[in-house]
């Protein structure tokens, strides 16, 4: 076991066939995973019994949940992740452990790892490196919570008191970035290969059609039937509004954000 990284899973028990569901595929995708990994729910079991179960208890704020795991985590670096992103395709444990020492060589605070093949500015490449990017402080959503290691004590630094939610936490970065110079932030990179790549699988309770769609593909049936499927309309808002924030000017989107609530619309964020 490589005890230098655990891998940390977010759910809640309303998620446990989610959840359960994501400890399958990983197992699938990442057979030669040995790092320990953690689950951090409210009391429900997990039915990967090889997977460690952090019970927080009801009433308990997403950055709070996160910090009670961590408490319990003796690794240096956590793998962050959260249940609705299965692993879709075979992991290469060799590349993991390479950017695993990659962060412990330089002393680095943050790693992203993309859903997809990114682009990066020569000017922005880690010195010496061609995969991997330092992060700009200016870019929204450059930092996220889904798939990313962070260093334990660091990632303790970002949640703050433990009253945040997930949403808030990810406004806070976006908050953040809308502000910032053009700068780097300081031990924070991102990788430009999607060496953990997943799908992402649900919102709202229900499952996203173009993530069963890409599981599918992979030779994965996913069983929609309990949970059902955002309906074609909700589906094309979501696209759409995917689209929208990728060529949106940042500083128009709280603003818009704001607007379209008070005609009916809902985010998850504020920006």
């Amino acid at each position: 076991m490589d005890d230098r990284m655990t891998i940390l899973v977010v759910s809640c028990d309303k998620y446990k066939d989610i959840s359960d569901m994501y400890f399958h595929y990983l197992r699938i995708n990442w057979p030669d995973c040995n790092f320990p990994i953690v689950l951090a729910t409210e009391e429900a079991d997990c039915a990967d019994k090889d997977v460690k179960v952090i019970k927080c208890g009801e009433g308990v704020s997403w950055t709070k949940e996160v910090l009670m795991a961590l408490d319990e985590i003796e690794s240096e670096i956590v793998l962050m992740t959260v249940d609705d992103l299965f692993i879709s395709h075979k992991v290469d444990n060799k590349a993991i452990k390479t950017a695993l020492d990659f962060m412990y060589k330089h002393n680095l605070k943050y790693y992203r790892i993309p859903k997809g093949k990114r682009k990066a500015k020569k000017e922005d490449l880690y010195p010496g490196e061609k995969y991997i990017s330092k992060i700009r402080r200016d870019i929204v959503y450059s930092i996220t919570i889904g798939s990313s290691m962070w260093r334990k004590d660091e990632l303790i630094h970002v949640l703050g008191d433990g009253t945040k939610s997930a949403w808030e936490l990810e406004d806070h970065f976006s908050e953040a970035a809308t502000k910032g110079d053009k700068g780097y932030y300081d031990g924070y990179v991102t990788d430009v290969r999607p060496l953990l790549q997943c799908a992402h699988m649900v919102t709202a309770g229900k499952w996203i059609p173009k993530g069963v769609k890409d599981m599918k593909k992979n030779g994965f049936y996913i069983d929609t039937s309990k949970r059902g499927m955002l309906t074609p309309r909700e589906a094309r808002k979501m696209t759409i509004y995917g689209i929208a924030t990728k060529i949106m000017p940042k500083q128009l989107r709280k603003p818009l954000k704001t607007i379209l609530t008070k005609v009916g619309m809902k985010f998850a964020t504020k920006y």
